[in-house]
């Protein structure tokens, strides 16, 4: 009987597992993204009503018992939640949320997700960064982001941007962003940091987001992240080859050619000696017998030196031939084609208990311009361990060396005679690149003797040349040595113990460290290294920083309401120190060490130490995921002022309101998103600097100089009286903005700014018995206002085919509100500028130019008359007799006594970028354009293109439009080398030489191509790319040759102007 029991019992069981066998289904199905046809890795199966799911691997696909008739729920973060009747080989395509605003941002000492953020901040990721060519990641930002107005890289290759976030706070004081790398400030070189390692870029411009950098913060916070172990891609190796050409990016400014250069040379020399009394005639006479003594070279071959422009100024219709036709083009010696390679491979692991990211690169980077190069090896080792839920830490280390042959074609060095570009610019055509005999036309050697080996041609550069006499830039760049070394470490590491849940507590230790040399040899045959005869430079930096800080960080939900609570102290440290030696007459050559020359000419040394320490919190408040509240604190001490003056508090309060979680916009199924948000705040700048543009680090304290001796008795001089008041400039800044999606489509957003800057440092004078001429002292006050505007659409968003465009655009509005007393009503001129309260600092103050006599050819410039007028109202005899009448005004051809007035400005009214991106299959296109409107630039590069004051250079083909006769209607003077009319027409501060700065730019175009999988999976690779890729294809402006984004002063340079990359790159994943 307990046997049948028993058997029956079995029976039952086994029956009762069939029929649960035959109710439930064992599903199989893989799940795709939609926007790139790619499998989603991790996304969530769950079966609806039970907590039973599983997650897609790497393929995308799972594997789930699900009950007959079940419901499945797929989700991924950043995509729609899908609901579907489970089936048998299921293929379930996941589309991006347009209404998921959630997505992480890197912020102060943390992240925040955008939907709660309640500050301002633009962010550059990865994907726009990964397909680019790039040396310095800077230049990513240009027309991507918002409120940022960038300077171009020059063409020296690893050359970064300059950087400005809602304008200029200061007038003498530092108005670069502060940079912050992996959480700690960084003051090394960003091109230092390979690009592919970098994460993203946040930047912060408004207090509610940069208040906890406190005195550092007042320029706007560039936050870079650099990359961590990750599980969106799986474990696995990805490697990077890329190979570029580059070239100048657009053509230099317009030259006359060589049958055109004679006769308007000519033309000057025959009008100087008019203008010296004689007649047409006989000037017409002097200037053909003479013209050659003033140019020295004959380039015609066959020609007579008396005979080569004849009297009526026309060029000897003989002059066919050329002595030297295939020596002419000094840009083709000059410049060349850079190449450009790049390796790089990255191991990227993420497990239960840890994350790991290491990368090696390697870039070199040849310049379009001879000998200027950047090298770069790097390697990170990103590893986080996280043994027991509690605990976590980590290390993040980054090393490289870079080595560079940089070029002297640069802003500081604009005049110089060694800068290559100025050299090649105003090189007359007549003149040849190397030494040829001047009767025949043959090569020389360099004794003298006529040569036909291309080897032993030798540059002119003691002949008599007229363009530059006695130099050659070229030469002086082949045979010196402009060498930058540099040795870079990073270094993060951090604990963090979360003792109970919703608290944590973290420890964080930063150090940057870089070592840089430069070593300048400067040859004895040609420059001025012929001073020496030969001499050697050398120049040592080591910058280090150390920032210490502790972190508590506490979140706590209950019910609707959520708080995030966060309190920190922090040290930082930067040590500097400059040796700096030079070294005259050189014995053998070959060697650049200090050793090999005999003099010393200079040495000099210093160590500059600045610190900081910092307290600081912050407390945010999120209702029902719809109101938000946040408060920042920072109270902040500086070493560069008085410890009776030290400690400043700093802090921001910022809201915002999530309008589409409202109950009434449930029915408005168009709109997306839609949130509204204010901050208010107040931030510092303590980066104060000398006039040389040079830091500033004990700004309160009385100075010394030392050297200045009486022959072998020590002496130093009284160099900076203290100021134990200073303190840091104040920045205030508020915003409201409103962020919206809008149709599935469209998302964009409008933002009001405004920052106001007080306690500005001016130099204050001081009589003369104090022993110094000035102090700076905190005066003055500057307001930057304006709106930010950005916009993102999606066009289509089909299977096979995927269109969107964005745009942004900046209008902005800088004026200083407040001067010192002494200055007040006189402002204080500076260049080209003029500071006056209720003008723009970068707002041009220059000689008014009206234009050309008609009946004289003279230049004519608005008369000055309230300058030039004594007490009586009489104007001296000697402006008297320059003034003439035209059109009912009063002009004078004097430059002396031209009307100085406001001119326009060098800000751009709006700037901003737009992008275009097309995706069809495995193809991607997109395109990046940047551009600004409504400022002015002072070319005076132009301008030297246009003096008629020297023989021998350069001339501008516009010139061919001056003024020859009466009743000519110009805006080019007559051609005259007397002193007195070219010295009239001819000064660079005016605005006869002022244009407009708009510009247009395609800054970078990439085409991409995603092999098909079919052919990757045999070969075990995950994924692989083509990407083809262009930079500064073309620029719309107002003039050949002109860099409208130079810098922001809107003043042009002798620069080694942008390059144009093409580049052809493959991405691998194993």
């Amino acid at each position: 009987m307990k046997h049948k029991t028993k058997l029956m019992l079995c029976s039952l069981l086994l029956g009762g597992a069939q029929l649960l066998n035959a109710q439930n289904l064992k599903v199989q199905g893989v799940v795709i993204n939609e926007d790139d046809g790619e499998p989603v890795i991790g996304a969530s199966i769950v079966v609806k009503g039970t907590t039973t799911g599983t997650i897609t691997d790497f393929d995308g696909k799972f594997t789930l018992d699900v009950p007959k008739d079940g419901r499945l729920i797929i989700s991924y973060v950043g995509m729609t939640t899908q609901e579907t009747v489970a089936q048998n080989d299921m293929r379930i395509v996941l589309t991006t949320d347009s209404k998921a605003i959630d997505e992480v941002v890197v912020v102060a000492y943390g992240t925040a997700k955008k939907s709660s953020f309640t500050g301002s901040a633009s962010t550059v990721g990865a994907a726009l960064m990964d397909k680019r060519p790039l040396s310095n990641a800077l230049t990513a930002l240009e027309g991507n982001t918002s409120g940022v107005q960038m300077t171009s890289a020059l063409g020296q290759p690893g050359e970064s941007a300059k950087v400005r976030i809602r304008g200029f706070g200061s007038v003498n004081a530092d108005n670069n962003p502060l940079y912050v790398v992996d959480g700690a400030i960084f003051t090394g070189d960003i091109a230092t940091i390979s690009p592919s390692d970098i994460e993203s870029m946040s930047i912060l411009k408004d207090a509610a987001s940069t208040s906890l950098y406190g005195s550092s913060a007042g320029n706007g916070v560039v936050l870079i992240t650099t990359k961590k172990g990750s599980s969106n891609s799986g474990a696995g190796v990805t490697l990077n080859i890329s190979q570029g050409w580059s070239s100048r990016a657009y053509k230099d400014y317009a030259g006359v050619g060589i049958y055109d250069y004679y006769p308007l040379q000519w033309e000057m020399l025959r009008n100087s000696y008019i203008s010296g009394g004689k007649s047409e005639a006989e000037a017409a006479q002097l200037a053909s017998a003479g013209i050659h003594n003033q140019l020295k070279y004959n380039p015609f071959t066959g020609i007579a030196d008396d005979q080569i422009v004849g009297t009526d100024g026309r060029l000897n219709p003989s002059a066919n031939a050329l002595k030297w036709g295939e020596d002419l083009d000094w840009e083709d010696e000059a410049y060349r084609t850079g190449h450009r390679q790049e390796y790089s491979m990255s191991y990227n692991t993420k497990t239960d208990k840890s994350d790991t990211y290491a990368s090696i690169g390697y870039l070199n980077d040849k310049g379009y311009m001879i000998k200027t190069d950047f090298e770069r090896y790097n390697a990170r080792l990103n590893y986080n361990v996280y043994p027991v839920k509690w605990f976590k830490t980590g290390l993040n280390m980054g090393l490289s060396r870079t080595n560079s042959n940089y070029s002297t074609s640069t802003e500081s060095s604009s005049s110089s005679y060694n800068n290559l570009a100025r050299f090649i610019r105003t090189m007359a055509p007549i003149y040849p690149v190397h030494r040829h005999d001047l009767e025949t036309g043959a090569y020389l050697d360099k004794d003298g003797k006529v040569t036909t080996d291309p080897s032993a041609y030798t540059y002119d550069y003691d002949g008599s040349r007229i363009s530059n006499n006695g130099r050659d830039a070229i030469a002086e760049t082949l045979w010196n040595n402009r060498l930058m070394t540099s040795t870079n470490t990073s270094a993060r590491t951090y604990m963090t113990i979360t003792p109970i849940e919703g608290l944590s507590v973290t420890a964080n230790y930063a150090l940057d460290n870089s070592d840089r040399k430069r070593n300048v040899y400067e040859n004895p045959l040609v420059g001025d290294g012929t001073a020496g005869p030969g001499r050697l430079n050398i120049m040592n930096q080591r910058f280090l920083t150390q920032t210490f800080n502790q972190l508590i960080n506490y979140n706590k939900q209950f019910g609707k309401h959520s708080i995030e609570a966060l309190l920190g102290h922090e040290n930082y440290s930067y040590k500097y120190e400059y040796t700096y030696g030079m070294k005259l007459g050189q014995i053998v050559d070959g060697i650049y060490e200090f050793g090999n020359f005999v003099s010393i000419s200079s040495m000099e040394s210093y160590t500059r130490e600045y610190k900081k320490e910092g307290y600081f919190g912050r407390l945010n408040y999120n209702y029902d995921d719809k109101y938000y509240g946040s408060f920042s604190y920072r109270r902040d001490g500086s070493s560069r002022f008085s410890k009776d003056n030290r400690w400043g508090n700093f802090y921001s309060f910022g809201a915002s309101w999530r309008i589409s979680q409202e109950d009434f916009m449930k029915d408005i199924s168009w709109v997306d998103n839609l949130k509204l948000r204010g901050s208010y705040g107040e931030t510092g700048n303590d980066a104060i600097l000398f006039s040389d543009g040079s830091q500033n680090y004990y700004p309160s304290q009385p100075l010394y100089g030392l050297g200045i001796n009486n022959g072998t008795e020590a002496g130093l001089y009284y160099s900076t009286m203290a100021n134990t008041n200073l303190k840091w400039e104040t920045q205030v800044s508020s915003d409201i903005a409103i962020e919206f999606g809008l149709f599935g489509k469209l998302t964009g957003s409008l933002e009001y700014f405004r920052k106001a800057s007080r306690d500005l440092l001016f130099d204050v004078s001081q009589p003369a018995s104090s022993g110094v001429t000035s102090i700076v002292q905190n005066i003055g006050k500057v307001q930057n206002q304006g709106i930010e505007i950005d916009l993102n659409y999606e066009i289509l968003n089909h299977k096979d085919w995927k269109v969107s465009v964005g745009g942004n655009a900046t209008y902005i509005k800088n004026k200083l509100t407040k001067l010192p007393d002494i200055n007040r009503e006189n402002g204080i001129i500076s260049g080209t500028k003029k500071y006056m309260e209720g003008h723009s600092i970068y707002d041009f103050w220059l000689r008014q130019w009206w234009g050309v006599d008609p009946e004289t050819g003279d230049g004519l410039w608005l008369f000055d008359a309230e300058n030039n007028t004594n007490d009586k109202g009489q104007i001296s005899a000697a402006a008297q007799k320059t003034l003439v009448e035209r059109n009912g005004q009063t002009l004078t051809n004097s430059y002396s006594y031209a009307k100085y007035d406001y001119s326009g400005s060098a800000v751009p009214k709006v700037y901003g970028g737009f992008n275009v991106k097309v995706g069809y299959k495995a193809f991607d296109l997109s395109a990046v354009f940047s551009y600004a409107i409504g400022g002015k630039v002072l070319d005076n590069n132009y301008g030297t293109l246009m003096d008629v004051s020297k023989f021998g250079y350069a001339m501008s083909p516009d010139i061919k439009r001056a003024w020859r006769k009466p009743g000519d209607i110009t805006d080019v003077p007559r051609m005259d080398q007397s002193s007195t009319h070219a010295t009239n027409i001819g000064q660079s501060n005016s605005t006869r030489w002022l244009t407009k700065s708009d510009y247009l730019n395609l800054r970078t175009v990439t085409l991409s191509y995603s092999l098909p999988k079919s052919i990757l999976t045999p070969c075990q690779i995950k994924s692989a790319r083509v990407n083809l890729s262009a930079e500064n294809l073309f620029m719309l402006k107002a003039r050949q040759g002109l860099n409208p984004q130079g810098n922001y002063k809107g003043i042009t340079y002798n620069e080694y102007l942008p390059a144009r990359n093409f580049t052809l790159g493959l991405n691998v994943s194993f």
